[in-house]
């Protein structure tokens, strides 16, 4: 038994008084500090049950079979790193591990085994932290895309390439747009259907968003949108960055909907808690998501196709 306090670079604090605390446990969730490196959106707030801080928050009730548990792990100003954990197990790999040593005080607190990381893209707040984690934890496979120079990628997946976790299955998805290489992640079980599957977004779609179009266009995102329309609608979102309430704040400007406007009162809630705004649903982003509306939005942004309202509400979000 011991106590220790950790701040500073870590984007996770702890106080530990007792042995670590199994994923199963009350654990220790965060706020906003400052730090010579800016406002974090990760310290101490208190406890939080298992169930509301690896689902994502504590208002959200989306979550009704996930196939895994999912753990966020906050990082640097506003980006997100995950830990998976298989059910039922301490198996866990993690995604875009840009802060390792937040990753691994994260994991370790659970007392999970990371047996691989999974990076979405090459931008360094995701593929920053590939070399350090092979250090730290050796032999650790690092997953990544085939199609751009990702640092620190052990294995490149193509699109459609499948990987597990004990039960899980996790695809590759390819989304050329924000990096012409851009991987999302596609988690199931698939022996028991009836959970909900996963999807890590990285910076291709965002709660109420979508990510610039750096390496790609218009056509790129409606094209990854249009391909997202045919996963299940309980898929559940984890996105790389806390953009949530800014991006219904413009969403609403374009279209003041009843489900955008219930949807921005609650992110501010859970905001103001300190607390999350992952996951959403694909479902949800259907509904109040104005980078997968694009065709229901031609005549209120001016354009004639559905390429050029995506055009339009990108240059719109980009000056908002």
């Amino acid at each position: 038994m011991y106590t220790r306090l950790i701040t500073g670079v870590f984007g996770l604090c702890f106080i530990r008084h007792t042995p670590l605390l199994h994923i199963s446990q009350l654990i220790l969730f965060s706020r906003a500090f400052t730090t010579s490196c800016g406002t974090r959106h990760a310290t101490l707030v208190g406890k939080v049950n298992r169930r509301a801080f690896s689902s994502g928050n504590m208002f959200n009730d989306i979550l009704k079979k996930p196939c895994a548990e999912v753990v966020p792990v906050p990082v640097f100003s506003d980006n997100y790193a995950y830990l998976l954990v298989e059910h039922g197990t301490t198996n866990a790999f993690c995604v875009d591990p840009a802060e390792p040593r937040t990753v691994l005080q994260a994991a370790g607190e659970r007392q999970l085994t990371l047996t691989a990381a999974l990076c979405t893209h090459k931008h360094y707040d995701h593929s920053g932290g590939n070399t350090e984690i092979q250090r730290l934890v050796p032999g650790i496979t690092v997953y990544g895309s085939s199609y751009e120079a990702v640092p620190g990628v052990t294995h490149g997946l193509m699109d459609g390439e499948v990987i597990r976790l004990g039960s899980l299955e996790v695809k590759g998805v390819r989304a050329a747009c924000h990096t012409v290489g851009h991987m999302m992640y596609y988690v199931s079980n698939p022996s028991d259907p009836s959970t909900q599957p996963i999807m890590f977004t990285g910076d291709t779609v965002f709660i109420a968003g979508c990510g610039r179009f750096f390496e790609g266009s218009a056509a790129n995102m409606l094209d990854i949108m249009n391909k997202l329309r045919a996963y299940p609608k309980e898929t559940l979102i984890y996105c790389g960055h806390e953009y949530t309430v800014k991006n219904l704040q413009f969403a609403k400007t374009v279209d003041p909907s009843a489900a955008v406007l219930r949807k921005l009162e609650w992110a501010e809630r859970v905001r103001a808690q300190g607390m999350p705004t992952v996951p959403s649903t694909l479902g949800e982003e259907l509904e109040y998501n104005p980078f997968m509306r694009s065709s229901e939005l031609m005549g209120t942004v001016g354009e004639s196709t559905e390429e050029g309202a995506m055009r339009k509400l990108r240059s719109m979000k980009d000056r908002f």
